[in-house]
């Protein structure tokens, strides 16, 4: 994600975290889809926007990890 190329969660653990980050990630105006031609929740895959969001209300809930790789991916900004 810190690149902003498509990425490609293949068996994602379907949790709280999981389901934070993704909200977050729409938040900041990624895509975020079920990848074509595999069962459902096999593979995710989020794509970056061609401009992130200059502002967006992000809710991380109890998600340490969250919070930690998502001030590190901010810092990469513009």
């Amino acid at each position: 994600l810190v690149a902003w190329q498509p990425v490609t969660l293949v068996r994602p653990l379907l949790s709280d975290d999981i389901r934070r980050f993704r909200d977050v990630l729409v938040q900041l105006g990624f895509a975020v889809r079920e990848a074509a031609g595999v069962a459902p929740g096999e593979e995710i895959v989020l794509c970056p926007p061609s401009e992130p969001r200059a502002e967006a209300s992000l809710d991380c809930g109890e998600s340490g990890t969250l919070l930690r790789f998502l001030v590190a991916a901010l810092t990469t900004l513009p």
